[in-house]
């Protein structure tokens, strides 16, 4: 192997192997759930929506909500089901606590909230309702989240629908394991023409 060759795949082990604290794309998502617009059925539905890094700000500890509030940027927000269809965009937000108690870091659920406007009118979490589980930590990306309710509003806030348990997960994102796997692939690649080669 040339010296060329071992600093490309160098370069390339270190690349898969550094932690990615920064995420400079939006990230895409999958998401499902049931939904119910006025007295209609209650359907299953498909759809995705792109998840901007977090915007950070930090709060004193005499701000009941807690210590820092992670402002998510959400696009292309997209929910179809037998009967219905929307599109949207708009925010989600986290208030996490930081080792404020015993509980160490934890997500305030109370005020954290989704708000979305839809062609069908705003969507947004209830109060109390935030998500039942979020999987993730403050200032980074999710994994996704699960069972988050949500209403529907349209006119004069006159609720119109509800989402019952809208859940979300990364869509094709390579796992670690599989980018070592590539880089091992891509090495062995090197290392047998440079054998036939020889």
């Amino acid at each position: 192997m040339t010296k060329r060759t071992w600093i490309l795949v160098g370069s390339l082990v270190l690349v898969l192997m550094s932690p990615r604290v920064i995420q400079a794309e939006p990230i895409l998502f999958t998401t499902s759930g049931h939904i119910r617009l006025g007295n209609g059925a209650v359907e299953t539905f498909e759809g995705s929506f792109w998840l901007a890094d977090p915007v950070i700000t930090t709060f004193g500890r005499d701000d009941s909500r807690g210590d820092q509030l992670d402002r998510y940027a959400v696009t292309t927000f997209t929910l179809a089901s037998a009967s219905y269809s929307l599109t949207g965009a708009g925010n989600i937000l986290l208030w996490w606590g930081i080792n404020r108690d015993d509980r160490g870091i934890f997500l305030n659920t109370l005020d954290s909230a989704m708000f979305l406007t839809t062609s069908a009118g705003l969507l947004e979490t209830p109060a109390f309702e935030f998500t039942r589980q979020w999987f993730g930590a403050p200032s980074i990306q999710p994994d996704g989240f699960s069972g988050l309710p949500a209403d529907l509003f349209g006119n004069n806030h006159v609720r119109t629908g509800r989402i019952l348990d809208i859940s979300a997960q990364r869509a094709g994102v390579p796992e670690p394991s599989t980018l070592l796997l590539m880089g091992a692939g891509i090495a062995g690649l090197v290392a047998r023409r440079r054998r036939l080669r020889s």
